[in-house]
């Protein structure tokens, strides 16, 4: 029997909706409290950890899942070695992995292994390059990115550094850059212009190949 606060739902923001309103989403496999939910630089989310009872190593889920929005759909994923109950955390690094962390199911039951999760991504082939001549950029500015296959970069998008706590982690965001091509070895990026769309700080900017393997994150300061 599952707990409460226990549930396999999810729920997606519609902000193109006026006033944006929330739409059901498909249910996840597992049912699961105390989760961590990583968005990933191919527009995708991994959550991982949790469990169907609270604070329980024997209810735990111990496989990730993966959403993915163009098939509305959640997809099974590698399982970790450790259980990832309260106050565990999921953080994006540069190189597209996942970093997993913690879990504090009971006083003095302190976790401190640490897993990494290679998203399926790593494993589509090569990843595409990504050079910058500056880590310093600014609203509303066009920043030229030097790329091997210009034709083959599907997207590139900003990506906030994440801070989790207590199965939540409102810090992340994925901005959209519009992107074309600059010449053979270029693109040209369209930076946001406003910080209602992303707040001043640090990003990782990724492209994205068009068989959805990001390249290594390049870290700006967007002010």
């Amino acid at each position: 029997m599952a707990a409460v606060g226990t549930t396999a739902t999810s729920v997606i923001a519609d902000l193109d909706a006026v006033p944006p309103v929330y739409v059901p989403g498909p249910p996840m496999h597992h049912a699961r409290m105390h989760l961590c939910a990583t968005l990933l630089p191919d527009r995708t989310v991994l959550v991982n950890g949790g469990s169907g009872m609270e604070e329980s190593h024997t209810h735990v889920s111990p496989h990730a899942e993966i959403y993915h929005p163009a098939t509305n759909s959640w997809r099974g994923a590698a399982a970790s070695r450790v259980d990832r109950l309260y106050h565990s955390v999921a953080l994006l690094v540069p190189d597209g992995k996942v970093v997993t962390a913690g879990s504090n199911p009971a006083r003095k039951d302190e976790e401190l292994r640490i897993e990494v999760f290679w998203p399926p991504y790593l494993f589509r082939g090569p990843r595409p390059s990504l050079v910058l001549t500056t880590d310093q950029v600014h609203y509303g500015d066009t920043v030229v990115a030097g790329v091997v296959d210009p034709a083959d970069v599907r997207e590139a998008s900003l990506l906030r550094p994440g801070a989790t706590t207590h199965s939540c982690d409102a810090e992340q965001r994925l901005v959209d850059l519009p992107l074309q091509v600059a010449g053979p070895d270029a693109v040209e990026l369209e930076l946001p212009a406003s910080a209602a769309l992303a707040p001043p700080g640090w990003y990782q900017l990724v492209v994205v190949s068009s068989t959805g393997v990001p390249s290594q994150g390049a870290w700006v300061h967007l002010s």
